[in-house]
């Protein structure tokens, strides 16, 4: 097949080549000749008319579009792919456009971030009951999942929200500890004596 009907598709790819440099390689395959017509943001060490590898055969029981999948990098980078599916106008596949996004950077940013939330386990006993009745700690968890359970922020909170949260703490023993009033105060962002006065109510 001529080469010419992949012409009308290159300045497309590689303008996204070029918004996606250097994370994505994008590739253009022949299904005719089974080899490369193009490649941008080449990190695959392949060139324009080495061998595709594709089973031709079964490229017209396809989907138009096939993935993301998985692949394997020459230098071992794992990358997440996705295929699109050329047709003439008889609907027979000649070509593909293949993207190939390198997720080793992401994973790189993944492992920092689990390294940095990752909690030991194993404090002993006696340590970890100095931290059992830090009253700050429940009463900030309680309001997390007050906020997470209604789909709020502190600064969407409403005077009912917070009336709700005064009096479900209440329930909860919070007040039994000294100075409570004012750190919940401080936290929902109203006063000492509003607090009290939603106990109140």
């Amino acid at each position: 097949m001529s080469t010419e009907k992949f012409e009308k598709y290159k300045n497309t790819v590689e303008a996204m080549a070029r918004l996606m440099n250097p994370t994505v390689e994008f590739v253009i395959h022949n299904l005719k000749t089974n080899k490369i017509e193009a490649i941008y943001n080449n990190f695959s060490n392949r060139k324009v008319g080495d061998e595709s590898n594709f089973e031709v055969a079964e490229i017209d029981n396809l989907s138009p579009v096939i993935g993301p999948y998985q692949k394997t990098n020459w230098d071992g980078r794992r990358l997440k792919c996705t295929t699109a599916v050329l047709y003439d106008d008889e609907g027979k596949a000649y070509g593909t456009i293949c993207m190939n996004m390198d997720t080793s950077p992401f994973e790189t940013i993944q492992n920092f971030a689990q390294d940095m939330m990752r909690l030991e386990d194993d404090i002993d006993a006696p340590d970890r009951k100095i931290f059992e009745n830090d009253l700050h700690d429940r009463i900030n968890v309680f309001v997390k999942d007050y906020m997470q359970q209604h789909k709020k922020a502190l600064i969407t909170l409403s005077k009912d929200d917070k009336k709700d949260i005064v009096k479900a703490l209440e329930t909860q023993g919070a007040f039994e500890q000294k100075n409570a009033a004012d750190y919940i105060g401080k936290v929902l962002s109203i006063s000492r004596a509003t607090v009290y006065n939603y106990l109140k109510q």
